[in-house]
């Protein structure tokens, strides 16, 4: 059944997959991946609520599993429950402090809430860590320009624009 589910997910047929690894749970209640699976499953069907029982879940039986902690925050941040959010993405870049798209939505978060300085230091990690994504830098200028740092803004958005210039 965790096969079927793999290759249902993989077809994005979400809805398929997740019955799958419900029928691997039931065969196998301690299954962290199958778990895990149902739960990107669910996510991508947007039942959040669900996906995050299985994150959970996955963490009660492996709390070293980052990516659902990664999950746990991308689950709670499209139901606007930013705290949480903050709290998982958090977990998983203790487990990896290179864990770069935990720091990137992490940022996301902390511009949304806001509080600048902590987006901005989650942004310069992105960038520390991989310096040719223009992205990061225009995400930073963002919140530059939020607070009135029009000069660290223009800096961040010229070196997006170096990076990729149609950007």
């Amino acid at each position: 059944y965790f096969q079927l589910g793999s290759a249902s997910y993989n077809e994005k047929n979400y809805i398929k997959a997740a019955d799958y690894f419900t029928r691997s749970i039931t065969l196998s209640p301690k299954y962290k991946q199958a778990y895990y699976n149902r739960g990107l499953s669910l996510y991508y069907l947007e039942y959040y609520k669900r996906a995050i029982n299985d994150f959970n879940k996955t963490v009660e039986i492996d709390p070293l599993y980052k990516s659902a902690y990664y999950w746990l925050g991308a689950s709670h941040a499209n139901l606007n429950e930013n705290e949480l959010s903050i709290k998982n993405y958090t977990r998983a870049i203790e487990l990896d402090p290179e864990y770069i798209e935990a720091y990137y939505d992490r940022g996301i978060i902390n511009s949304i809430i806001p509080d600048p300085e902590k987006a901005i230091n989650d942004f310069s990690k992105t960038i520390e860590l991989k310096p040719d994504n223009p992205e990061y830098y225009f995400r930073r200028a963002l919140v530059y320009y939020s607070i009135d740092k029009f000069d660290e803004s223009v800096k961040d958005n010229t070196k997006a624009i170096e990076l990729k210039p149609e950007f």
